[in-house]
């Protein structure tokens, strides 16, 4: 993996570059040559960062997300860890749905069995409400809760209502279900939501995208 200012920048131009074309003509027409094409970059340079087109989404939403908490962590200062993990999930689907481009992009990546290991573990999403990380079926869970959230997706997006109320209850019903798995009640569910929800609805204007 590349350590060096020219390394660095290369990945970040390809990753820039693959964006804009998932952007453009989503995840299944854009191929590696695409993003060669638009980055400037020959295919074996491209191959050595990113072997296949699956790594490269998965950079993508690794980095999404990581600059979606550094946004979250700039403007607020919650009361818990639950409040900060619920306006982190809020606003992360928030992002995606509002945008007609970047959900279908999403869907295609949810449906498509080749990038299922992006979404297979969700310790980065779900870590906030874990009852105990040292619990021997915590594995279990995991897979439990990565289901959950891509079924209740998967309906949501089938739906087609992506108004800001839906996505509230697309949030809370993933949370509800999830909270039996991690023995979270449902008071504690609902009062950090509302308070994550008054957050999100003071930053839509937020200008971190996954694409």
């Amino acid at each position: 993996m590349p350590t060096t200012k020219k390394g660095l920048s290369t990945k970040d131009s390809i990753l820039d570059a693959a964006r804009s074309c998932f952007m453009k003509n989503g995840l299944e027409e854009t191929t590696l040559s695409d993003i060669c094409k638009k980055s400037k970059t020959n295919l074996g340079t491209l191959t050595y960062y990113f072997p296949k087109k699956v790594d490269i989404v998965s950079e993508v939403y690794k980095r999404y997300r990581e600059n979606l908490a550094k946004y979250i962590d700039s403007k607020a200062t919650f009361g818990s860890y639950r409040e900060r993990y619920g306006a982190f999930v809020t606003l992360y689907y928030y992002q995606i749905y509002s945008n007609e481009k970047v959900r279908n992009f999403h869907h295609e990546c949810m449906v498509e069995s080749s990038m299922s290991a992006i979404f297979s573990d969700v310790r980065t999403l779900a870590a906030p409400i874990i009852f105990s990380k040292d619990d021997p079926d915590m594995d279990l869970l995991i897979f439990a809760d990565n289901a959950i959230r891509r079924e209740f997706n998967l309906h949501f997006y089938e739906k087609g209502d992506f108004s800001f109320p839906a996505l509230k209850q697309l949030v809370r019903n993933i949370h509800i279900v999830n909270s039996r798995l991690y023995t979270v009640s449902k008071d504690e569910i609902n009062d950090y939501l509302e308070k994550a929800c008054t957050f999100v609805e003071e930053h839509l204007d937020c200008p971190v995208s996954l694409l």
